[in-house]
C-alpha cells in the first residue's frame, strides 16, 4: 500500500459503520470522477483505487465481525 493510502488508512481506523459508508461512498465518486477526468489518473491510479477498494472491503468485514449487533444508523 502506498504511504499516502498507508495514511488514509490510519484516519479513518476508528470511524464507525455509518461515517466508513460515508468514505466509502467518496471513493465511489472519485473513482468515478476519475474515470471521466484524465488529468485526475497521475494522482489516483488504477493501482491506489484498487488498493482502497481491499481496504474499504477489508474494514466493513471486520468491522461487522466485531460489530455484529450494532447499530450505527
Amino acid at each position: 500500500m502506498s504511504q499516502r493510502l498507508r495514511y488514509l488508512a490510519n484516519q479513518v481506523r476508528n470511524l464507525t459503520y455509518t461515517e466508513m459508508m460515508e468514505v466509502a461512498r467518496w471513493f465511489a465518486f472519485a473513482c468515478q470522477e476519475r474515470n471521466n477526468n484524465d488529468a485526475l489518473d497521475s494522482t489516483f491510479n488504477d493501482e491506489d483505487a484498487n488498493e482502497w477498494a481491499q481496504f474499504l472491503n477489508d474494514w466493513s468485514e471486520s468491522w461487522l465481525e466485531n460489530n455484529p449487533e450494532s447499530d450505527d444508523d
